[in-house]
C-alpha cells in the first residue's frame, strides 16, 4: 500500500513540487497507517491537506538546499598595514550635511515668508504710486508756467494721468512729472513759449496781484502825484 501511494503522490505533483524520494516515502509511510483501501488513495492524494502538507516539505527542502549552496565567506586577510580595499565596502554613516541642512531651512522661510513679501511690495507699490500722483498734483499747482497756462497745464495733466493709468501705474514721481512737463512743453511751445527761460506774466494769467511800486516810481519821474487815500 505503501508504494502505491508513493506512486500516486509521485504521479500528481511530479510538475508542481520537486520532493525527493525519501520525501516522498515518509509522506507514503504516514499516510499507509489510515489509508488501508486502494480506493482512498486518490482521495488522500488530491485533498487541501496533503497538498499543504507536501508544500511544507517543499519549504524546508528549498530552505535546507539554499543554505547548503550558500558559499562560505572568504577569509579576512590579517591587518598586516598592507590590507586591501574592500571591493564592496559598507556605507559609512555620513555627518550632518549643513550645507543641505542650511538649504532646506532658507526653501522652508521663503515658502512662509512670500505671502508676507508679497504684501509688502503691494504696499510699497501703492506708496510709490501715492507719491507719484502727489509729485504730479504739486507741480500742477505751484509751477509758474502750470499757474500761468492753466488749459495747457489741465491738457498735460490729464494726458500724463492717461498713460500712467494705462500702463498700470508704473511709473515713478519723475517719470509722471516728467511726461507732464514734456506734453506742457509741446502744447505752450506753439505760442512761443521758452519753460526754461524765468516765467515773465503777460497780465492775462496769475494771482491778479499786480506790482504797482514800479508804476508808481514812473509816474512820479513825469511829475504826475499819485493821489493818496484820505
Amino acid at each position: 500500500m505503501k508504494q502505491k501511494i508513493k506512486e500516486a503522490l509521485r504521479q500528481e505533483y511530479k510538475s508542481r513540487l520537486e520532493l525527493d524520494d525519501d520525501r516522498l516515502d515518509g509522506v507514503a509511510a504516514f499516510a499507509s497507517t489510515f489509508v488501508t483501501d486502494e480506493s482512498k488513495i486518490e482521495e488522500f492524494v488530491k485533498n487541501e491537506a496533503t497538498l499543504a502538507m507536501l508544500k511544507s516539505y517543499q519549504s524546508v527542502l528549498d530552505k535546507d538546499r539554499a543554505k547548503r549552496n550558500k558559499p562560505e565567506p572568504a577569509p579576512k586577510p590579517s591587518d598586516n598595514g598592507n590590507k586591501p580595499p574592500e571591493t564592496n565596502p559598507e556605507p559609512k554613516p555620513q555627518g550632518l550635511d549643513v550645507d543641505a541642512l542650511v538649504e532646506r531651512l532658507n526653501t522652508a522661510w521663503e515658502q512662509k515668508l512670500q505671502p508676507l513679501q508679497e504684501e509688502l511690495n503691494a504696499f510699497k507699490t501703492a506708496q510709490s504710486q501715492k507719491s507719484a500722483v502727489a509729485a504730479l498734483d504739486e507741480l500742477k499747482a505751484t509751477w509758474d508756467y502750470a499757474k500761468g497756462y492753466p488749459d495747457e497745464s489741465e491738457y498735460a495733466y490729464n494726458m500724463a494721468m492717461g498713460i500712467y493709468n494705462g500702463i498700470g501705474k508704473t511709473w515713478t514721481a519723475e517719470q509722471l512729472t516728467a511726461k507732464y512737463k514734456e506734453t506742457f512743453n509741446e502744447r505752450v511751445g506753439k505760442k512761443g513759449i521758452d519753460t526754461t527761460k524765468p516765467f515773465q506774466s503777460d497780465g492775462g494769467a496769475g494771482d491778479g496781484n499786480l506790482d504797482m511800486s514800479e508804476w508808481e516810481s514812473s509816474m512820479k519821474d513825469l511829475g504826475w502825484e499819485v493821489p493818496k487815500d484820505n
